[in-house]
């Protein structure tokens, strides 16, 4: 039975934009340059791991490795995790080999489906060294002492891509070493404010109602989430605050479409 990816492209390019990434056309893949990795990233990724690929399967368009895991960071995973990515260049898939090792940075989106792509920051690992230290970035947040916590973020890696660069500012309480309870998010540009987004939480799961603004304090996009998989309507608005589109998911899965 063939796998039904149901995130449409648009939910694709509204994730990318929250994740500080954008695709340049329908043709070809582009990721803006990506730095360390910031608290907001790590919060809201389901799975973190380093891995070995011991098969790789096509699975209808998308590639499917199956990794045996070395190094659990974050996300209930087991000694052996599926990872789906992308084979076209647009959906800037990950080329996958058996035994390659890989840290894989990836959520789930619908049926319970863990996808990973360049732009969710997953990387080859060529060295020792490499891994040492893609461990020690991964791992600071899980070790985030209990109370409130206020982190600005910057991805840039270098003047030469400055005009990529973009800023985050978290806000939010931690709770048994995980994110709990409501979290402000805020996403800037070099030119300013893009994105303001509320989260909730509970004990790093997401939950409840997420709301999304503009740099107007528009509401763009209000997504609903249980146990942290999309629960309850999806809703996206156009700029006079009126319903551009609808989804509705129960448990992961979309149920009707407006």
């Amino acid at each position: 039975m063939p796998l039904n990816f149901k995130l449409s492209s648009r939910k694709w390019l509204l994730f990318a934009l929250l994740s500080w990434f954008s695709a340049s056309s329908a043709y070809s893949c582009y990721c803006g340059a990506v730095g360390q990795l910031s608290l907001e990233e790590y919060n809201n990724l389901d799975v973190l791991f380093i891995g070995t690929i011991s098969d790789v399967v096509d699975t209808s368009g998308h590639w499917m490795a199956v990794f045996q895991v070395d190094t659990a960071i974050k996300g209930d995973t087991n000694k052996q995790i599926l990872v789906y990515s992308g084979r076209s260049g647009a959906a800037c898939g990950l080329y996958f080999k058996p035994g390659q090792k890989w840290i894989i940075y990836a959520n789930i989106y619908t049926q319970g489906i863990i996808e990973a792509s360049y732009c969710s920051r997953s990387m080859l690992i060529k060295s020792d060294s490499a891994e040492q230290s893609l461990t020690k970035e991964a791992i600071k947040y899980s070790q985030l002492p209990d109370g409130l916590i206020q982190t600005s973020d910057s991805n840039a890696v270098s003047k030469k891509v400055a005009r990529h660069k973009f800023l985050c500012k978290s806000k939010g309480r931690i709770q048994n070493n995980k994110p709990h309870g409501i979290w402000e998010y805020k996403l800037y540009e070099p030119d300013g404010l893009v994105v303001t987004y509320y989260a909730q939480y509970d004990e790093g799961k997401k939950v409840g109602t997420w709301k999304y603004f503009d740099n107007t304090d528009r509401i763009c996009l209000q997504i609903n989430y249980r146990n942290n998989i999309l629960h309850g309507n999806w809703t996206e608005y156009n700029e006079d605050g009126t319903i551009l589109y609808t989804e509705t998911y129960v448990d992961g899965v979309e149920v009707n479409q407006d």
